[in-house]
């Protein structure tokens, strides 16, 4: 987390519809389910290592609002909100990076 509350979390990402957007899917720490899910973001928020083409995704990071940060696990604010889990998510916190 840098020192305004930002950090950048571990994810895959695949082209959005647009230029301006990616969709990035990531794991949601609830409960040890450790679901996966997708939301599109837009493109500046996001940091890819590689390459995205359609049909295929490449590891990143894409930038998120630590609120809370409690031994392993983090609370995160989305850039969108996520239809099941809304727009607060609960993430292992050695998945953030400060930049």
């Amino acid at each position: 987390m840098d020192a305004n509350g930002y950090g950048w979390l571990e994810c895959e990402v695949a082209p959005g519809l647009f230029d301006t957007e990616r969709n990035v899917r990531f794991v949601v720490d609830r409960d040890e389910s450790n679901d996966e899910i997708d939301i599109l973001v837009d493109s500046g928020l996001v940091r890819e290592r590689g390459q995205v083409k359609r049909g295929e995704r490449v590891p990143g990071r894409f930038r998120v609002c630590v609120v809370k940060q409690d031994g392993p696990h983090a609370v995160v604010l989305l850039p969108v909100q996520n239809v099941k889990y809304g727009s607060y998510v609960s993430v292992l916190a050695n998945r953030l990076a400060p930049n």
